[in-house]
């Protein structure tokens, strides 16, 4: 068992109770973060990142931001606004590059004599994630409108943007291998429109789901 500094669990109480479910779903992974710190380095550092991409995603939200952006120029442009401090940035810098390279390891990214992550980075994901998610529960949690709207967007009203922010849902969700790619997905909604059923926060015009499936018959 490896000894990994865990997320406070008051603070995932209160990203649970949230009426959103993007605080919920930020819930969920800070707990798999936990549960993974205890016996698998490289997945708990994973989910960390994964965290941040959430929380980071959902303050850009709030702030009329386009969130269809990598997580570090989303990062930079919160920093260029006031919204994160140097110090919150710092730790968000942090927790990205670990969980990049528990997904791209590379031998001269720690040390040439130790080229697996450890307890040691685990335990400063931990910490980090910690201040982060301090942070969010007090600056952005409060700010989040308690209630999401969503619209459905078919057929034809679907735009190649739209396909692209799936795909970016994608990243957030299932590993590289599983990852959809923009060219194929036009090529597809080119052939058959029906393909694609996308779900649409009606109020920040962001894609938050998508459905792919064809039927076996008319």
């Amino acid at each position: 068992m490896i000894s990994g500094y865990q997320v406070d669990e008051n603070l995932i109480e209160a990203l649970k109770t949230a009426p959103r479910t993007s605080p919920r779903a930020i819930a969920s992974d800070l707990q798999k973060f936990n549960r993974y710190s205890e016996d698998d380095v490289g997945v708990a550092i994973f989910q960390a990142r994964r965290v941040l991409e959430g929380m980071i995603r959902s303050t850009c939200t709030i702030r009329e931001m386009d969130t269809d952006r990598p997580l570090e120029v989303l990062l930079n442009n919160l920093r260029k606004d006031g919204s994160l401090s140097e110090l919150i940035y710092t730790h968000c810098m942090s927790l990205k590059s670990f969980g990049n390279w528990a997904t791209h390891p590379s031998p001269t990214e720690i040390d040439i004599f130790r080229t697996e992550l450890s307890a040691a980075e685990l335990n400063i994901c931990g910490q980090a994630l910690n201040v982060v998610v301090n942070w969010y529960c007090r600056e952005v949690l409060p700010r989040l409108p308690n209630t999401l709207s969503l619209g459905v967007v078919k057929g034809a009203a679907i735009q190649d943007s739209h396909l692209i922010a799936a795909t970016q849902i994608d990243r957030l969700v299932y590993p590289e291998l599983f990852w959809g790619i923009p060219e194929v997905l036009f090529k597809w909604h080119k052939v058959n429109q029906d393909i694609f059923t996308l779900v649409e926060d009606v109020t920040t015009k962001k894609t938050v789901g998508c459905l792919t499936a064809r039927g076996l018959s008319r």
